[in-house]
């Protein structure tokens, strides 16, 4: 994921960071637990959310894909 998506935002939650990332059409959250060097969590979730979860972290170069 991390070497073929592209990575849109990043956000903290409780003890997770979470990575934003699209690949091939869809919307793909990595949680990892904060210091700890593996994934946990991998979600495809749909594009209300990863709107409504990144609105303020999505860098706004990147365009077309949030949209």
């Amino acid at each position: 994921m991390e070497k073929e998506g592209v990575f849109l935002a990043s956000r903290v939650h409780g003890s997770f960071q979470i990575g934003l990332y699209y690949l091939e059409g869809l919307y793909v959250e990595l949680w990892k637990r904060i210091g700890l060097d593996y994934i946990d969590y991998i979600e495809v979730v749909d594009k209300k959310k990863a709107v409504d979860s990144y609105v303020d972290f999505i860098d706004p170069g990147i365009d077309g894909l949030i949209k």
